[in-house]
């Protein structure tokens, strides 16, 4: 009856599927985008934490471990030395003319030097050696499954291509040298603050015979 009455008076019932087509058009365009937004995000979001990862782990300049890092896996390998047969040294680097070229040319020529001489370091280690910047000229090195002469071997390599090296900034040409201390990591070794103290002893000991 109701439907006889509607049809009576006349109404008609229309659908617009054009306004509905441009309506899911428009909904789907939207998610597209929100989608593509979301995955731009959540890149950016990696790529920060990736940075932060970095930064945490990796010294600013020279791109090196930073002391943080270094102190964190010596320390590590300290735990484990009173029952591996492996091999470990330590070994502590402090540039000799790293003042000059600061006071001389500045903090920019000094940054650019500790970044070559980083890149001198790396190339001269082997692949499981591990390179860091302590702080300021200081470097250590933790020469890993090595005996005492296959790094004095390394240690004498390097120290050379260090002296080699001519370090150039605008008009003036800088020799840089290094001295170096190697402590051997044995079972009775006892903790980090001795490794490192041993180190840097023998570091000073030899910059004093220069």
């Amino acid at each position: 009856v109701l439907l006889a009455l509607i049809f009576a008076f006349g109404y008609k019932i229309t659908v617009d599927t054009d306004s509905l087509a441009r309506t899911d058009f428009i909904n789907n365009k939207l998610n597209e985008e929100l989608n593509q937004h979301s995955n731009l995000l959540e890149e950016e979001i990696q790529e920060r934490t990736q940075e932060l990862q970095q930064l945490a782990t990796h010294d600013k300049i020279t791109g090196l471990f930073n002391r943080y890092e270094f102190e964190k896996r010596l320390t590590n390998l300290l735990k484990f030395s009173p029952t591996s047969s492996s091999k470990n040294i330590l070994c502590y680097l402090d540039l000799d003319q790293f003042k000059v070229v600061n006071d001389t040319s500045g903090h920019v020529a000094g940054d650019e030097l500790l970044k070559q001489i980083a890149f001198i370091m790396q190339k001269n280690v082997g692949p499981n050696d591990l390179v860091s910047r302590l702080g300021g000229d200081e470097f250590g090195i933790l020469f890993t499954s090595n005996t005492l002469n296959q790094v004095h071997d390394k240690a004498l390599n390097l120290l050379k291509a260090i002296k080699r090296y001519r370090f150039c900034w605008e008009d003036k040409i800088f020799v840089v040298g290094a001295s170096m201390g190697l402590v051997e990591i044995t079972r009775d070794s006892s903790s980090l603050l001795e490794v490192v103290a041993s180190a840097d002893a023998a570091c000073y000991a030899a910059k004093e015979q220069d």
